[in-house]
């Protein structure tokens, strides 16, 4: 049990930075979707 705050630590930051680095790879593709026309958005 010595270690089980590293752990935590360790888990909290790696989550937190898999968030952060989703949270901004939608936010630029939100902003990226902006730029295309509606005629060249095939997705929709």
């Amino acid at each position: 049990m010595d270690n089980a705050g590293f752990i935590v630590a360790s888990y909290l930051i790696t989550i937190g930075g898999i968030s952060l680095f989703a949270l901004l790879t939608l936010l630029r593709a939100k902003k990226s979707a902006r730029l295309v026309l509606d005629r060249d958005k095939t997705w929709l």
